[in-house]
């Protein structure tokens, strides 16, 4: 179990490696780009992606850690019942035996879980912080969109002709022109 663990270990370090030397690559081969074309989404993007493998790496080291813990945990108590059974050899019962291995078990299985709750919620808050960015972009689009209209009930009120849209022209909603002084009317009603 130990080796595959140190393998597991020396993999990961290894391909965290190759990561950074991709990415160093990369943002190098952005740098030339950005000074070529004189644009800043690449090095946007190579930061983006920056951040996520160091969430990645994160997430992997944490867990690794709690696994670590559990073995010197369990190495220090192994050394500190062989000095008290030296000392004093206690009368015991085989079921309070079988009682601390399950509790040993129960705790590490709660560490776990406890680990892999904290990282869900992250990833979920992250999620949600994601959508509402995207909500108000997707806001702002509509907004400019809707830059020369005015709805009112079921009337959509447009001053420019020109901006009048394929879906507006589809819908149930009568589209009327109307002169600027009845839409200042109605922006004071508002």
């Amino acid at each position: 179990m130990d080796d595959k663990k140190e393998n597991l270990n020396e993999n990961i370090s290894q391909e965290i490696v190759n990561i950074n030397n991709n990415i160093v690559v990369e943002k190098e081969s952005n740098k030339c780009t950005s000074l070529l074309n004189n644009s800043s989404n690449n090095n946007n993007i190579s930061d983006e992606l920056q951040n996520e493998i160091n969430k990645m790496i994160k997430r992997n080291v944490t867990y690794l850690n709690i696994k670590e813990n559990d073995k010197n945990y369990l190495k220090t108590k192994k050394v500190n019942i062989n000095k008290d059974n030296v000392k004093n050899k206690p009368i015991r019962r085989t079921y309070n035996k079988f009682k601390k291995v399950s509790t040993k078990k129960n705790n590490k299985l709660k560490q776990l879980t406890k680990a892999g709750r904290d990282l869900e919620n992250k990833m979920l808050e992250e999620i949600s912080e994601r959508r509402k960015k995207n909500k108000i972009q997707k806001e702002k689009k509509k907004a400019q969109k809707l830059e020369g209209e005015l709805k009112v009930g079921n009337m959509t009120v447009i001053k420019d002709i020109s901006k009048l849209r394929k879906s507006d022209k589809k819908t149930k909603n009568k589209i009327y022109k109307l002169s600027s002084e009845v839409i200042n009317k109605i922006m004071k009603k508002k």
